[in-house]
């Protein structure tokens, strides 16, 4: 028989063996017989992490799996970004036009002289 304090001594073996730090990344594993769907990449405490892959739910991602993840998070968020933009624009009728990021000093454009007509 599987008791918690066997579960807990098993976690804490993992945990002792994971890597330093506040947070750690993790990767979903596939098991078809859980209704399990692998890929998934979250990112929590090393606790959590622990017990987490002592259930063998999760396996530690790569680094290089973590920065992709981290890469197209960022995507999404400037993506967000730009619908919110784009959203304000369409109900106050403004315009936004956002430019890509140099290292020159930006210069405003100067406003035209109106013929009123006289």
């Amino acid at each position: 028989m599987y008791s918690i304090r066997d579960h807990m001594a098993s976690v804490r073996k993992v945990e002792e063996a994971l890597p330093l730090g506040n947070s750690l990344w993790l990767i979903s594993l596939t098991d078809e017989m859980r209704g399990w769907f692998g890929g998934r990449i979250v990112n929590v405490t090393r606790a959590n992490a622990a017990s987490l892959i002592e259930d063998g739910a999760y396996r530690l991602a790569t680094d290089e799996e973590a920065l992709a993840h981290e890469a197209g998070e960022e995507k999404k968020r400037e993506a967000a970004r730009f619908a919110r933009i784009n959203t304000a624009r369409h109900y106050t009728g403004s315009c936004i036009v956002l430019e890509p990021k140099t290292d020159q000093e930006p210069t405003r454009p100067q406003p035209k002289k109106q013929d009123r007509g006289n």
